[in-house]
């Protein structure tokens, strides 16, 4: 793949006068596409890999959410940092999330991004102060996008074969990296060929005849992804969220935010990732009945479940656990929410959108500093 030859100059061309049709991406990316487009292979960049791809659709998307957004503070900064290749999606999400925010008719702006810890955007709604942090997961062919941009600058005498999950995390690319780096650099030629998996991706390791910049083929899987790649991906973006948020106000509500148009995913399918196993009689009798039948199997934490069940209910949040069939059972065992960690206190809730569409999942166990009751937050981001 790396030895592809130079995009031929009628193409570039082309693009070069098709620019002209997104005047906002040109406004805020002909200079960078200019020069970009001067490069060996400029494949890479993902606006030119829309152009060759003749992907007209998500190109008009990118103009429209440019022109809505462009007006908000902190556009500019948003805009320099996702000229950063690797990053160049995740703050396409942020604005998408933030076209949504102006739709709806909310104050917010956009966070710069820094070095330290902190989210995305901050909004005035209903007279509060909130936070959220927008989460994206690549899919294969922009995880093939920031494989491809490093190992192309990386010269070895090995080929790299990786066959990867059909979304993956950009930890999980920074990941597969080092660790190729590290078998590459460490191990003797006679240990070749490498083979390895790492959960997300299947990983061979081979010499070539050549030392030059490092080949790498890069594939797919494809077809239905098991419950558990789902919750694992979550989990591990959720992780991250919660570090971002550490910096916002103690008191102020806090959302994570998922841009799901990319994934092979419903709403539906996240909300067992949230609030766990479920089950259908939700009454306060049966949770009394359920406490003390479990208390007769001395279940670990039943107490500090039970405690937090109870308060969910108090603080109104009776009608959306029970609509939803989301409370999870006594069994510790079953505790697999991760709405039911500590780390996720001080977080009101996850929002997922694709498109014009979005899904309020509400943690009924945040921390009272922030709580935002089941009626308050339908009016603040109705369903």
């Amino acid at each position: 793949m790396v030895d592809l030859p130079p995009i031929d100059r009628n193409k570039i061309a082309a693009i070069q006068e098709e620019l002209s049709d997104f005047p906002e991406i040109e406004k805020s990316y002909g200079e960078w596409l200019g020069k970009a487009l001067t490069e060996h292979d400029p494949r890479t960049y993902p606006i030119i890999k829309q152009f060759l791809m003749r992907n007209y659709e998500y190109l008009k998307l990118i103009d429209k959410i440019l022109g809505e957004t462009s007006s908000i503070e902190g556009f500019k900064t948003i805009i320099k940092h996702s000229k950063n290749k690797a990053e160049f999606y995740d703050e396409f999400s942020v604005l998408k999330f933030g076209a949504i925010l102006k739709d709806m008719g909310y104050a917010f702006k956009f966070i710069p991004p820094s070095d330290e810890p902190r989210p995305d955007v901050l909004a005035k709604i209903r007279g509060k102060t909130i936070f959220f942090e927008v989460k994206h997961l690549r899919n294969v062919d922009e995880a093939m996008n920031a494989l491809f941009d490093y190992f192309n600058e990386y010269p070895s005498k090995f080929v790299v074969s990786i066959f990867l999950d059909s979304v993956v995390t950009l930890p999980q690319i920074q990941e597969s990296i080092e660790t190729i780096r590290t078998i590459i650099e460490t191990k003797k030629e006679e240990n070749f060929p490498q083979k390895l998996s790492l959960g997300y991706a299947d990983v061979e390791i081979r010499l070539s005849t050549q030392a030059s910049r490092t080949p790498l083929v890069v594939s797919a899987k494809l077809g239905f992804v098991p419950f558990e790649r789902t919750r694992f991906k979550i989990e591990t973006t959720f992780g991250e969220a919660m570090e971002q948020l550490k910096s916002a106000s103690s008191t102020s509500p806090c959302f994570v935010v998922y841009d799901v148009d990319n994934w092979k995913i419903e709403f539906e399918d996240m909300a067992p990732v949230f609030y766990g196993d479920t089950i259908t009689d939700v009454t306060l009798d049966t949770l009394k009945l359920q406490q003390t039948l479990y208390k007769l199997k001395k279940e670990p934490n039943l107490e500090a479940h039970h405690g937090k069940i109870t308060k969910a209910f108090v603080r109104n949040f009776y009608d959306m656990l029970k609509a939803n069939l989301l409370i999870p059972q006594f069994s510790y065992s079953l505790q697999n929410g991760l709405f039911f960690s500590d780390k996720s206190n001080h977080v009101n809730g996850v929002i997922a959108f694709r498109g014009n569409k979005q899904k309020l999942f509400p943690n009924p166990f945040v921390t009272d500093e922030k709580l935002i009751d089941y009626y308050e937050l339908k009016k603040i981001w109705p369903a």
